[in-house]
């Protein structure tokens, strides 16, 4: 809550907020930044609070939409692990894929030219964008990430549970069923609602420090006087016979070096 209040946002371009609480002086600064030409992501129920847990109206004024009190559908405080216990309570839907509602649920009421992004299974808003100032706020009805986790690991779940009751795979299935060893994590992660996520970093049109040609690959920019320091997690749990790093320096690249391959 206190990034903004210190002025850490100073040199980004793109913020995600998440979680009902925020101090007042950071949503002042928050406010300020987005009308200085910041890109705000908020998931539902996003900063409607302050530290004291009184309602706030701060950032109303920069919102693409009026918000409804948001509904607790069913509480949550478990770890991830857990997320098979929630129950779909409504489907978003948007050009490009859709996702389920998990937990929590907020009304979006659209201001003028605001543009609606994906709506709910009566048709009411569930994502709405807007400008405010030089910059853009992104809103969002619902908890993207908690549904796109969700899926991937439903997915692996279903796949797990035709394996121990020893049901007849297909011949993807069969190959896939071979990844349930390899980790505990899922892998069938759903992109379209990955790229409606990355939606606020797309149109801000960021300038990558690195680039990598695989999704599900984490790679982290870690620069030092010495040199760019690049770990990667494959998340596909797959081998990937080529991946390509496009990194942004400072300088010409004398050398690159991998500490498998050297």
């Amino acid at each position: 809550p206190l990034l903004d209040e210190r002025g850490l946002l100073d040199g980004y371009q793109v913020c995600y907020l998440s979680g009902p609480n925020l101090t007042r002086a950071a949503a002042e600064k928050l406010r300020d930044w987005v009308k200085a030409g910041g890109t705000l992501w908020l998931a539902a129920n996003a900063a409607s609070r302050d530290e004291f847990n009184r309602p706030m109206d701060v950032l109303d004024g920069i919102l693409p939409a009026a918000r409804g009190e948001a509904q607790s559908l069913q509480p949550f405080q478990a770890s991830g692990r857990y997320l098979n216990t929630l129950a779909v309570k409504d489907t978003v839907r948007w050009s490009g894929g859709k996702a389920s509602v998990l937990s929590v649920k907020q009304e979006l009421i659209p201001r003028e030219k605001a543009e609606v992004l994906a709506t709910f299974d009566d048709g009411s808003a569930a994502m709405v964008r807007a400008s405010s100032g030089q910059g853009k706020v992104f809103c969002s009805g619902f908890l993207p990430a908690l549904s796109y986790i969700k899926t991937a690991l439903d997915q692996r779940a279903a796949l797990q549970k035709k394996v121990d009751e020893k049901a007849a795979l297909s011949a993807e299935e069969t190959h896939a069923a071979a990844l349930l060893d390899r980790s505990y994590n899922p892998w069938q992660f759903p992109a379209g609602l990955r790229e409606l996520i990355l939606a606020p970093t797309r149109e801000a049109k960021l300038t990558k420090p690195i680039t990598c040609s695989h999704a599900l690959v984490d790679a982290v920019h870690m620069p030092h006087e010495k040199g760019i320091l690049i770990p990667l997690a494959n998340y596909t749990l797959k081998p990937i016979p080529q991946l390509t790093l496009r990194v942004n320096a400072p300088q010409a690249i004398a050398s690159a070096e991998s500490a498998v391959r050297g």
